[in-house]
């Protein structure tokens, strides 16, 4: 069966439209339209109803979406390997939040590195929604997001929560000059509604950034405060480069480990998420 037939029907089955997986894709309707028509004759059976609102799938489109994940994940790992040094055994695809690879990336990779020299990786530093995208698309065999997956066929195991901080150039107090300087990190959906209730009456900040090491390198340089991690900015702290706002409220950013039920190389999986939990804070 004809692996880009297989990558048409995931992109269609998560867009839910044909004329945007075929721009996504870089192929037209036409080509999109007649893979889905051959994969359908081969199987026997219709995988999508089209609607006024898009194509839906059918209840064998269901059934066949977590087998279509495994074989076209399968397909990428033996490509890569059929290319891998004569040193390494295997690949295997890890994306991690943007904000998250130098306190959690980069001290995993050097563990892995260390008790795994067989092994190749990939690695994927996005926005979490991206990484998503990817493993349900079953270009990634781990990701570590600030969203769980809603997605059938995926766990979303909670790792740990951040506590986010109002950190300042200055010392200072809990009053209105805080906001006059504030940079809004967004941290998704559940900050931005504890956020709106901690200050319903905050206009909207002159800044907001998506990271929030952009935030930092802005206040380092031109002064000012935002929510961050107090563990990402514990050496900040102690160098009286940053402190926290005095009787500021904290918030909590949970982060998720995501990975498919039925991973393409379960065993790898394992021994990689071994090494994560040995770093993980208590």
């Amino acid at each position: 069966m004809n692996i880009n037939h297989l990558t048409a029907f995931l992109d269609i089955a998560q867009t839910g439209s044909f004329q945007n997986s075929a721009q996504r894709l870089s192929i037209t309707q036409s080509t999109i339209s007649a893979r889905i028509k051959t994969l359908e004759e081969r199987l026997g059976q219709s995988l999508f109803v089209r609607t006024k609102e898009g194509a839906l799938l059918t209840p064998q489109g269901h059934l066949l979406v977590p087998h279509a994940k495994v074989a076209v994940n399968a397909w990428s790992q033996a490509k890569q390997t059929l290319s891998l040094p004569d040193q390494l055994d295997s690949i295997l695809s890890i994306g991690v939040q943007t904000d998250l690879w130098e306190t959690l990336l980069l001290p995993w990779l050097d563990r892995l590195k260390t008790e795994l020299p067989e092994i190749g990786f990939s690695l994927r530093v996005e926005y979490s929604e991206t990484l998503l995208e990817d493993i349900h698309n079953g270009r990634l065999d781990l990701a570590i997001t600030y969203l769980p997956s809603s997605f059938p066929g995926f766990f979303s195991d909670p790792l740990y929560s951040d506590e986010l901080v109002l950190a300042s150039s200055i010392e200072r107090d809990h009053t209105d000059e805080w906001r006059d300087d504030y940079v809004y990190v967004d941290w998704g959906r559940e900050f931005q509604r504890q956020h709106h209730k901690a200050y319903p009456g905050l206009r909207a900040p002159a800044l907001s950034v998506g990271s929030y090491r952009l935030a930092m390198d802005y206040i380092n340089r031109n002064g000012g405060s935002a929510f961050m991690p107090r563990r990402a900015i514990a050496a900040e702290l102690v160098a009286g480069r940053l402190f926290i706002v005095r009787g500021s409220p904290a918030f909590e950013r949970e982060v998720y480990l995501v990975q498919p039920a039925n991973p393409a190389q379960p065993q790898l999986n394992r021994l990689a998420l071994d090494a994560l939990n040995a770093l993980l804070p208590d």
